[in-house]
């Protein structure tokens, strides 16, 4: 986590988002429907996130550590805000290159390099979030013997998904910020064990 973390800031440094971010506020400002579906979308998944992970993660740490939850919300709403950033603007800047300039009229090619940078950020917070995530995280995937939990899941990550609509539209400050709520939320159900506990909840496992 710490080096996907560090390789995170360090292409946020390399790409001038930590600029970025500390800079003014300059117009145009994110679209007020992103900035809602962004906010809707963090939220509204979470009473099925609890339901599909709670109770399980629950009876496998009875304690949930706050300071935990705020460390990696805080961190991770922040640092991997830069890779979708990035991930985002190389999908559209792929589907520029492939139109060429001047193949289309400029509202259909700005339609397409959006769509581009939507594309590029589905496939990577899938595949993070598949390869990566569920690797470091503790188990919580509902048991196939527990259909309420699985639909439960179900659930909530089709109610995700228009997260990654609003990220793709969203200015900096604000997908954080809807990443870093995301994250509490998810962080809070796990009862996810503070870092210096992963080497003893390995030991138990």
């Amino acid at each position: 986590m710490a080096a996907y973390w560090a390789a995170c800031a360090a292409l946020a440094y390399h790409l001038g988002y930590w600029a970025e971010l500390a800079a003014p506020v300059s117009p145009p400002p994110s679209p007020p429907w992103a900035v809602a579906l962004g906010l809707l979308s963090a939220a509204a998944p979470q009473p099925f996130y609890f339901a599909a992970v709670g109770p399980a993660a629950a009876a496998a740490r009875p304690v949930r550590s706050w300071a935990a939850v705020t460390l990696f919300a805080l961190t991770n709403g922040l640092l991997e805000s830069f890779a979708f950033r990035a991930v985002r603007d190389a999908g559209a800047a792929a589907a520029g290159r492939l139109l060429g300039a001047g193949a289309i009229p400029p509202a259909a090619a700005a339609t397409t390099r959006a769509l581009g940078g939507l594309a590029a950020l589905v496939a990577y917070c899938g595949a993070v979030h598949a390869l990566f995530w569920e690797r470091v995280f503790p188990p919580h995937l509902p048991s196939r013997d527990d259909p309420a939990a699985r639909a439960a899941m179900r659930t909530a990550l089709a109610l995700f998904f228009p997260m990654t609509l609003a990220f793709a539209a969203l200015d900096l400050r604000a997908v954080v910020a809807a990443h870093a709520l995301a994250d509490a939320a998810a962080a809070a159900a796990l009862r996810l064990p503070p870092p210096w506990g992963y080497r003893e909840r390995e030991g138990r496992e």
